[in-house]
């Protein structure tokens, strides 16, 4: 039996019916918090008015936003990784995948337009569930992009310069725990 929340005992194992078993996973970066590297084709085809790529999730949007180019998020999440692609992972003999994901995923950009970001997109992450459960993989869901960023670099969806732009004050604590209540509550 899959269930969504499985307890570990801090090791890197887990215990499925009473057997232990080590995590064997892959991460699905670069799907619903992009990052210049694993999504390089996303942000190639999107690139600064200066012909330099995005640094972060945040700038890419600015720059979709602003040349009414949405169209390519909306492709790229539903093209980036499918059912097939779960497959493929546990027929290498992995057991588990990571999918890193931001606060926007859940809840959508904050109020007041005061970011870029486009969500809510919970869809994505039910589909993943979904997938992992068919094909008998464990998930790690990663809330890597929190509300105010919890850190100054882009793999929290922002990368701030110079990095004394953010303080760890900026991460929204009340805010991430929210964000992942309603996940947790989705899922569970």
């Amino acid at each position: 039996e899959i269930r969504p929340f499985m307890p570990t005992d801090g090791d890197d194992s887990l215990t499925r019916g009473g057997v232990r078993e080590r995590w064997r996973g892959v991460s699905i970066g670069g799907w619903l918090l992009l990052e210049p590297g694993p999504a390089k084709a996303l942000f190639s085809s999107f690139l600064r008015p200066d012909g330099k790529e995005a640094i972060c999730e945040w700038e890419l949007m600015e720059i979709l936003r602003a040349r009414d180019a949405m169209h390519a998020l909306h492709t790229h999440r539903n093209s980036y990784i499918g059912l097939e692609d779960f497959r493929r992972i546990r027929s290498m003999g992995l057991n588990a995948v990571r999918i890193p994901f931001g606060y926007w995923v859940v809840d959508g950009p904050m109020p007041l337009g005061l970011d870029p970001y486009e969500g809510p997109a919970l869809e994505y992450l039910d589909r993943a569930v979904a997938w992992a459960e068919q094909c008998g993989l464990q998930v790690l869901l990663d809330l890597h992009g929190c509300p105010g960023g919890e850190s100054a670099e882009a793999p929290c969806g922002r990368r701030q310069r110079p990095p004394s732009l953010w303080h760890w004050r900026c991460w929204q604590f009340v805010e991430t725990l929210r964000v992942l209540r309603v996940v947790a509550t989705r899922l569970s």
